[in-house]
């Protein structure tokens, strides 16, 4: 459903708008990490368990009454139903028949009269370039222990020594994480993604390395004869909230932006698995990280990845705020052939119905049959 979800959004979203309505998932994500702290503080875990399984039956009965991916309608050669898709999506025959004339250059320029993904497909540029691009952004977000945060929040209180209740503290994550998620929703309408992830990332090490020097100093001390013992609440907050920012949202966000409309629906469910793979490693192997090195010593590892993956998005990330899915695409390419042969073939075949060059949907169904 998650895996989906981003990919979908992205699918049926103009560019001008796909950045906050993104932004939606991590938001929602957050109240629902708010809402099972909160239970979990005075309900028993297991009746906490059923009242989140039934949510997936609301989630169920709401699926049922969205429309259909309208890039994925026209990618089985479902033409007619992508342009009824677009049509109760946009509410504007002229922007849905545009839309639907852009879908379909960019498949003819792409598919080589062949619409099922082949392995010359996966090999392109456009689809190993954002593969890894998108991996090495999981196993660096991974590395920089906000998961580990996150899914231990009670336990990473008390092994950093806070004074605050770590029930109470636990709490004030969730809160402070839905409060920079819709921060975040709103900044990624007016900042470009690379310096919203490079903040973040800089911000996190910064947060980390601040608070293993607390730990380095105050280490040796018990709980209650540590100075300042706010300091590494503080730094936890912090860094939980600088996260939603770029680090935690916009790999899953960009998962749905990358890849090219032929393969985006095998690799937007391979790449969110291998995310979620990462996730279990680094939860999985917490309690003996927590075990085998000194608090200090975790709190500098989680900096020093937060400082790579800053070096990383500045170095490889792509710019996609306020480009389309087709303009993204076009990045990767490896030559201006495979972005110009679609708009050349369709240039041929008919002519546009007016000045704007908007093409009718009954006209471009009458060319994809031919």
């Amino acid at each position: 459903m998650s895996s989906a979800c981003y990919v979908y959004v992205a699918e049926v979203s103009l560019a001008k708008h796909r950045g906050v309505l993104s932004s939606f998932g991590p938001i929602f994500v957050s109240i629902g990490v708010l809402i099972v702290y909160s239970l979990g503080s005075i309900m028993p875990w297991q009746v906490v368990s059923i009242l989140c399984a039934l949510t997936s039956f609301l989630s169920f009965l709401s699926i049922n009454l969205t429309p259909e991916s309208p890039s994925w309608l026209a990618s089985k050669g479902r033409v007619a139903d992508a342009g009824k898709s677009l049509m109760w999506l946009r509410r504007k025959p002229s922007l849905a028949d545009k839309e639907l004339a852009e879908i379909l250059n960019n498949l003819q320029g792409n598919s080589n009269g062949s619409t099922a993904p082949t392995l010359r497909d996966f090999t392109a540029p456009a689809v190993w370039k954002p593969f890894l691009i998108l991996v090495c952004f999981f196993v660096l977000q991974e590395a920089s222990g906000i998961y580990i945060i996150l899914y231990y929040a009670v336990n990473f209180f008390q092994v950093a020594g806070s004074t605050v209740d770590s029930n109470v503290a636990s709490i004030a994550v969730a809160v402070l994480r839905l409060v920079m998620s819709v921060t975040g929703s709103v900044c990624i309408q007016h900042v470009n993604r690379r310096t919203m992830a490079m903040t973040s990332a800089i911000l996190m090490a910064v947060s980390m390395a601040a608070c293993g020097a607390y730990e380095s100093a105050y280490g040796s001390l018990s709980v209650d004869a540590r100075p300042y013992g706010w300091v590494p609440l503080v730094c936890i907050l912090f860094n939980v909230g600088v996260s939603m920012l770029g680090m935690v949202p916009l790999p899953w966000m960009m998962i749905g932006e990358l890849f090219p409309l032929k393969v985006r629906g095998i690799m937007g469910g391979l790449v969110p698995s291998l995310g979620y793979f990462f996730i279990f490693v680094t939860v999985k192997i917490s309690p003996g990280l927590m075990t085998a090195l000194a608090t200090d010593q975790i709190m500098w590892l989680f900096s020093a990845a937060a400082t790579a993956a800053a070096c990383f998005v500045a170095a490889v990330l792509p710019e996609t705020r306020g480009k389309t899915l087709v303009q993204i695409e076009k990045l990767f390419s490896s030559s201006e052939h495979d972005a110009t042969k679609g708009t050349e073939y369709l240039e041929k075949k008919f002519k546009p119905n007016d000045s704007s060059a908007v093409y009718t949907i009954s006209s471009l169904v009458d060319v994809c049959h031919k």
